[in-house]
C-alpha cells in the first residue's frame, strides 16, 4: 500500500543528548502508539498507518533517540 497516510504534526522532543522525533496523525478516541524496534524506524508502519488514520483513529508514530 504505502501511500500517503494524510497529515501529521512532527515533533522533536529533547532527550539527553539527542532527542525522540515523533508524528502524530491527529484523530479521535484513544491513540494508537506505534513503536518499533532496532534496527527499524518508523517506516516501518507506513503500510498500517494509513488504514488507522481512515477509520478516524488519532496515532503516534516515534522514532527512538537520534
Amino acid at each position: 500500500m504505502s501511500s500517503d497516510p494524510g497529515e501529521f504534526s512532527e515533533h522533536r522532543i529533547p532527550r539527553g543528548e539527542g532527542s525522540l522525533y515523533a508524528r502524530d496523525y491527529a484523530g479521535a478516541g484513544p491513540a494508537f502508539v506505534l513503536m518499533h524496534g532496532f534496527p527499524d524506524n518508523l517506516h516501518i508502519w507506513d503500510d498500517l498507518v494509513p488504514h488507522l488514520v481512515t477509520s478516524g483513529r488519532r496515532v503516534v508514530t516515534f522514532d527512538f533517540l537520534e
